[in-house]
């Protein structure tokens, strides 16, 4: 992803998390940090989703991942997910974190689906309403 992604970025973002989304400003750092690694999935020249990761050897955290609500259940996240994870494994990490919203079943299911397991719970994690985060972890 580039800088002048950001409106699409944006868009996606504050459909997909209302209640918790990024800035633009989250995602300029995002784009420019050496230990950021920012993809978007594009269709026809269209960003429909982005991934983001960070680095921190010898773990990968994912820190944001959408797809635009017009091409869900279509296959993308998947191939986006599978995507990040084969980067991630070429770099020789040897796991991956992410935290999810305990109410987001349809995101834990595409996680489990790629191996990713419960390892733990942030209480109130979520500013706006206090929900805990499930954290999960796929080892390899």
């Amino acid at each position: 992803m580039e800088d002048k992604d950001i409106p699409e970025i944006l868009s996606i973002e504050n459909k997909a998390f209302p209640h918790t989304r990024w800035n633009k400003q989250a995602f300029l750092y995002e784009i420019s940090s050496k230990f950021s690694f920012p993809y978007g999935l594009f269709v026809n020249n269209k960003l429909i989703g982005y991934i983001i990761y960070h680095i921190i050897p010898p773990e990968a955290h994912i820190t944001n991942f959408a797809i635009a609500a017009k091409y869900q259940n279509k296959g993308y996240g998947k191939f986006l997910l599978n995507f990040a994870i084969n980067k991630i494994k070429e770099l020789k990490i040897k796991s991956i974190f992410l935290e999810v919203r305990a109410s987001n079943y349809k995101a834990q299911h595409i996680y489990k689906k790629f191996g990713f397991k419960q390892v733990g719970i942030r209480k109130k994690y979520y500013r706006n309403n206090k929900e805990d985060a499930i954290v999960m972890a796929l080892f390899f």
